[in-house]
């Protein structure tokens, strides 16, 4: 319901947009007057890096057999 009522577009009066609910005019965590180019380069690497391990692992996994097969393959070996 926030996101639907809020952030709008300050030309829709409703006193909603980021401009007028913040001292930036950005929706943030931080204030970004304390940002800096080094911070976001680290930033921006880092995810980066973590997608490129995700993906790498993720290559190296391999699906489960179905429920039925793993039951019935179980079942011969009792």
């Amino acid at each position: 319901m926030f996101l639907a009522e809020s952030l709008k577009p300050k030309v829709t009066g409703k006193h909603t947009s980021t401009r007028e609910l913040t001292a930036t005019g950005v929706w943030s965590e931080r204030d970004t007057r304390e940002s800096s180019v080094a911070q976001g380069r680290a930033q921006a690497e880092a995810f980066v890096t973590a997608a490129v391990r995700f993906i790498e692992r993720w290559k190296v996994l391999r699906p489960m057999q179905p429920l039925s097969e793993r039951q019935a393959k179980a079942s011969k070996s009792e």
